[in-house]
């Protein structure tokens, strides 16, 4: 594994510090799950993993490295009961967005709890055989 400390920029960019977080918190989730026990290692990324536009280069950077910091631990964990994946969430409508973005298409937004649902089945009995998914909660945006 990377040193952190190798990653980190001074001062450390919120977006770098982001992914490293990830890369540590599922290192020790994947080293305390992997003997021979079940276990789901869920992220949450963003549409902006996958589909990268102008002006958030970072925040994009960052999505995109959980996408595949995802993929990678769920080849590692294949013939295991170990399974890794994603969601992938446009703009989630609660409150705080609104204040802090135009809000016109709000109702057009993810709500959260279809993305706790979607988060909720990826993590369920019912998807043991998902694994390396990355799936779009867009809403109708």
């Amino acid at each position: 594994m990377v040193a952190a400390s190798l990653l980190l920029p001074n001062p450390p960019s919120p977006h770098v510090i982001f992914i490293c977080t990830h890369l540590l918190i599922n290192n020790e989730r994947l080293t305390s799950i992997v003997d021979g026990l079940d276990g789901r290692i869920l992220t949450v990324g963003s549409r902006g993993g996958e589909q990268q536009v102008g002006q958030l280069a970072a925040y994009c950077a960052a999505k995109a490295g959980v996408v595949a910091l995802t993929k990678a631990i769920a080849d590692e964990t294949k013939g295991t009961n170990i399974t890794a994946n994603t969601a992938l969430p446009s703009v989630i409508y609660p409150p705080t967005n609104c204040s802090a973005i135009s809000s016109e298409n709000a109702h057009q937004w993810v709500k959260s709890q279809s993305l706790a649902q979607v988060i909720c089945f990826l993590g369920s009995e019912a998807a043991k055989d998902v694994r390396g998914a990355a799936m779009a909660v867009y809403g109708s945006i």
